[in-house]
């Protein structure tokens, strides 16, 4: 199956239709593209006129809305506006989301000599960015992944023995751990990967149909202190000094609580980072980050920055979560590529 591409841009009238346009032509048959937007308000001409002048023909492209396309399997879905970027949706079959910005030539003013060149610049700044996209897919494993989590599968065949709790545990550890904003289960169920939050409330919500008890373990930690090797270009963008949470989990055995830990999934133990092996399902893991403080909760993974008292900003900006969700994605594929 070909990769699925969908580009998304306010009006669906200029940006994503040159994009779309542009991947047709670069990637010839190699991609299903389409695209659409938060309106739809019919292709510009002027995109139609620049597209031609590079011998692309985008004039039987229609303006559509990205409602039409949220119940479908995608491998990737990028924004190339802020607008469509800030109203996009969840996609739950896309692999990829990613967020391309570019200005918008429609609001250009002037005589359409300066308007029609505003549009070229444009058009190219896209085709440069979709050739530097393209070269980095060639290695890429073009199956798209499954487009949701189910949970019923999860815990198919195991109970709350020790061998059952364990492989529960190896279940839910190995759903790709990947930089997301949302932090509850049933976001991460849709989408597929996510971080040690939602993969912990997931986990935790798993335990309890099995009969388990469990809680949260919520901790501070910064990333230049914890196990695990980012790459020279992403280390100065993460290794920022800022005090972070981490989500982990207890689980009661008996009459005492033992701590678990199922962020990251196995591929990544490549570049050091803790993955918690051949558990036996009672006695206490280590978590995957050095703990400068910790508490324990019922209280959801939603709560957790409230309860550790963290009231500065700790999120990584848009662009380097791309790149390091980017360069996770690289470390499974070459683990793959191994077995």
């Amino acid at each position: 199956m070909k990769p699925r591409v969908l580009f998304l841009c306010t009006h669906n009238s200029a940006r994503s239709q040159m994009a779309e346009g542009l991947l047709r032509a670069l990637g010839g048959d190699r991609f299903e593209v389409a695209s659409a937007g938060t309106e739809a308000r019919g292709v510009n001409p002027l995109a139609v006129r620049v597209m031609a002048e590079s011998g692309v023909d985008i004039g039987g492209h229609t303006s559509k809305t990205l409602d039409r396309f949220l119940g479908e399997p995608w491998h990737d879905v990028i924004t190339v506006c802020d607008g469509a970027n800030e109203a996009c949706p969840v996609f739950p079959g896309a692999r990829t989301r990613l967020h391309w910005s570019f200005e918008d030539p429609s609001a250009a003013g002037g005589t359409e000599a300066e308007r029609l060149a505003v549009f070229r610049r444009v058009r190219d700044e896209i085709r440069a960015r979709l050739e530097s996209w393209l070269a980095g897919t060639d290695a890429r494993d073009p199956a798209p992944a499954s487009p949701c989590l189910d949970a019923r599968s999860l815990v198919e065949g195991v109970d709350g023995s020790d061998e059952g709790v364990a492989a529960l545990f190896e279940r839910v550890r190995d759903v790709p751990f990947s930089f997301t904003p949302h932090q509850d289960a049933d976001t991460l169920l849709a989408v597929g990967s996510g971080t040690c939050g939602p993969k912990h409330a997931l986990l935790g919500r798993l335990y309890n149909q099995l009969g388990r008890e469990t809680r949260f373990v919520y901790v501070t930690f910064r990333f230049e202190e914890m196990p695990g090797e980012f790459p020279a270009d992403l280390r100065p963008l993460v290794h920022d000094g800022i005090v972070r949470s981490h989500a982990a989990l207890q689980l009661r055995r008996g009459d005492r609580w033992i701590d678990v830990d199922a962020t990251f999934d196995r591929p990544l133990a490549a570049a050091g980072f803790v993955v918690n092996e051949g558990w036996d399902g009672r006695t206490s893991m280590p978590l995957v980050v050095r703990p400068l403080t910790r508490i324990e909760s019922a209280l959801t993974p939603e709560h957790e920055e409230t309860l550790l008292g963290i009231r500065h900003r700790t999120g990584l900006s848009r662009a380097v979560v791309e790149r390091v969700n980017a360069w996770l994605d690289g470390l499974r594929r070459a683990t793959s590529r191994r077995r």
